[in-house]
């Protein structure tokens, strides 16, 4: 009955093209057509023996993976390493529902090509949610997973996309750990960061949503971003480092540069491109360190000004000259506090936006950022955008605002 089954479908593939399985369906079946076996014949009975049963009685369409000792050996392995992890499941089960037929997981070689090298279940999660990802929110199609780009085979230098997605990884267990410890990320900020960034999901859950294809989509704000209203500008100029390094494409090209060289996430952190970055979020940090300073200092100045004045004002005997000094000096450290105050203000709520490609991506990134926040109160809230928009600058025509 079992083989009979299965050579229907077959011959629905060679006759009419009407009807195939996916890869995910056939490593199953490979499955569990040797649970039945091993039932019959008793635990120990040998793939090879499981491959001529099997074949003995199938007739597989030309384009189907013959089922031979290599293909049972890597069905078996991905059931055991990658199908027993919710999240792989989901993924595959995902794309084969929205790309059919040509899902890129479309090869048990491929898939099993993927387990081989993530080798650890986070690792191996994260590579399927990647390339999930991608499909899902456009920025590749689903024919652009070959084996060959994918695994790095035949090529004569090491680094498939899969070794790239997985130092990506390694990126982001780094940043979320020993780089936030040398930057002194506050405690509260660091936890709250590691949700938001833990995966794909939590990622366009709570910072870069997949806009819709509806008309009208792009107007919608799907993403609350208060929960890091209180945050200082050194967290969020990390925050966004940290999103271009793993889960965009701004930096893949030094990645794969150090996929082929072996190098590890500090290696990385010290090419140019990312390492003046990080020196941006130090000279933020050290700015923000000075203004606090400068604002507790300022405070201090204000407070022996005052105790100044009450002493003065307490003494019969004290000079005017000196009543005049002491109201002058506490005047000026007043101003100075403010101005103190005003600079920290600016530089908590103020946020950079890097220049977008697009007007509809200036529109969602504003519309996603505090800014798409304001409700315009009279007096209480002012957002002030400044946009010099790439294509009205190349053209000498003027700039968007």
């Amino acid at each position: 009955m079992f083989s009979e089954a299965f050579n229907l479908r077959e011959r629905l593939v060679t006759d009419f093209q009407a009807l195939a399985r996916t890869a995910f369906q056939r490593i199953h079946e490979v499955a569990q057509f040797r649970a039945r076996k091993q039932a019959a014949w008793g635990a120990s009975v040998s793939l090879k023996k499981l491959c001529d049963e099997f074949n003995t009685r199938a007739e597989l369409a030309s384009s189907t993976e013959p089922v031979n000792l290599d293909f049972m050996q890597k069905a078996l392995h991905i059931i055991d390493k990658a199908f027993s992890l919710p999240k792989v499941v989901e993924c595959i089960g995902m794309l084969e529902s929205v790309c059919k037929k040509g899902s890129p997981y479309d090869s048990v070689h491929k898939m099993a090509g993927i387990v081989r090298r993530a080798k650890d279940a986070p690792v191996i999660e994260w590579v399927f949610e990647t390339i999930t990802d991608m499909v899902i929110s456009k920025k590749a199609k689903a024919e652009d997973f070959p084996t060959r780009w994918l695994l790095g085979e035949g090529s004569t230098t090491r680094g498939g996309a899969v070794e790239t997605f997985i130092l990506k990884h390694r990126m982001l267990e780094y940043l979320l750990s020993r780089q936030m410890d040398v930057l002194g990320i506050p405690s509260d900020v660091r936890e709250k960061m590691r949700d938001v960034l833990a995966s794909h999901a939590t990622y366009r859950k709570f910072l870069n949503p997949i806009l819709g294809d509806a008309p009208g989509d792009d107007d919608v704000v799907r993403v609350d971003l208060t929960w890091r209203a209180d945050w200082s500008r050194t967290a969020i100029m990390y925050l966004n480092f940290v999103e271009r390094c793993c889960y965009s494409e701004d930096f893949d090209n030094a990645l794969r540069t150090a996929v082929k060289m072996g190098k590890g996430p500090v290696d990385v952190l010290a090419y140019e491109s990312l390492a003046c970055l990080i020196t941006n979020i130090q000279d933020m940090q050290k700015q923000e360190e000075d203004a606090q300073r400068k604002l507790e200092v300022a405070a201090a100045m204000s407070e022996e000004a005052g105790a100044a004045d009450t002493a003065a004002a307490s003494s019969s005997t004290a000079p005017a000259a000196a009543n005049g000094g002491e109201a002058v000096a506490a005047e000026t450290a007043a101003e100075q506090r403010l101005q103190v105050e005003a600079e920290r203000i600016v530089s908590s709520k103020v946020t950079l936006l890097v220049e977008p490609d697009s007007q509809t991506e200036l529109k969602t990134s504003i519309m996603a950022s505090a800014a798409g926040k304001v409700e315009g109160r009279d007096g209480s809230d002012y957002v002030i955008v400044i946009y010099d928009y790439k294509q009205a600058t190349e053209s000498k025509t003027s700039p968007a605002t």
